[in-house]
């Protein structure tokens, strides 16, 4: 518990937030204490911090208009909840050293709300946004506009079936197509968060060869995420696993999050 508070409400909330929209944020918080000691989970705080907002993060600036998002996608999660895994807790990028604008082709699997993507485009040249159901793609484009970002491209498509969304009917793209589509030689960065659909797509033999980083959340009721991990090591990546509190663990079913750096493509050794 303290570690999940300390994950959520430290030092770089009030980076990333600011600190206006920080008080705001412990404001909140404070009033929503005891549906976060009933639900044991703080969606409540997410469903209040719907507003417009500034965000800071790894010297970039950008706007997210949680409201927006909120008002068109209804469904028991919120935008804020994004922002806190992805700004606040940084999990994509938490445990790889990485001068940002080296990375130029970046691709982004299990798009959601466009939060990474978002991200993204404030250093890459360009970010591929794939994410089956298009039912996102408004709320991408609406915070990608605001922003003054066009450097990015949509694809509705599965890459790698099974998992949560299997019953979905879709276009199916293998990773070689889609980097073809685009004139992508090289990925740079590839996030995964493909709701159990990781599995089908490393079993699909992926240009692994191609790619120099991934971060990629892990969900281990659809697949033996050890066949992920011997797939990555051998073909090149150094490889850390980390739990859902961004905790290094040596415990397989422990694992949430795996971080693979590609020694052939980087200076990594």
């Amino acid at each position: 518990m303290v570690k999940e508070l300390f994950l959520n409400y430290g030092l770089n909330a009030l980076r990333v937030l600011g600190i206006k929209t920080y008080l705001y944020y412990i404001f909140v918080s404070l009033l929503s204490i005891p549906r976060i000691i009933c639900e044991g989970k703080i969606t409540a705080v997410d469903k209040l911090m719907n507003n417009k907002m500034q965000i800071s993060i790894n010297g970039f600036r950008f706007i997210i208009d949680g409201q927006y998002c909120d008002q068109n996608i209804k469904e028991d999660s919120y935008t804020f909840g994004l922002v806190r895994d992805i700004y606040i807790k940084n999990v994509y990028f938490k445990h790889h050293n990485i001068d940002y604008q080296t990375l130029k082709n970046v691709v982004d699997l299990g798009g959601n709300r466009g939060l990474f993507s978002l991200l993204a485009a404030n250093f890459c040249q360009k970010i591929i946004f794939v994410e089956v159901l298009d039912k996102y793609n408004d709320v991408f484009l609406h915070n990608m506009q605001i922003n003054s970002f066009d450097n990015y491209a949509i694809e509705n498509i599965f890459i790698g079936r099974g998992g949560l969304l299997d019953h979905l009917e879709a276009k199916t793209k293998t990773l070689a197509k889609l980097m073809q589509d685009h004139s992508l030689d090289i990925i740079d960065f590839l996030k995964i968060d493909i709701e159990g659909s990781e599995f089908a797509f490393f079993a699909d033999n992926p240009p692994l060869d191609k790619i120099k980083y991934i971060a990629m959340e892990i969900h281990q009721e659809y697949g033996d995420v050890s066949k992920i991990m011997d797939k990555l090591s051998r073909s090149g990546f150094n490889i850390m696993v980390v739990n859902e509190d961004l905790q290094v663990t040596g415990q397989i079913n422990q694992i949430a999050y795996i971080y693979a750096v590609n020694r052939n493509l980087t200076d990594v050794c």
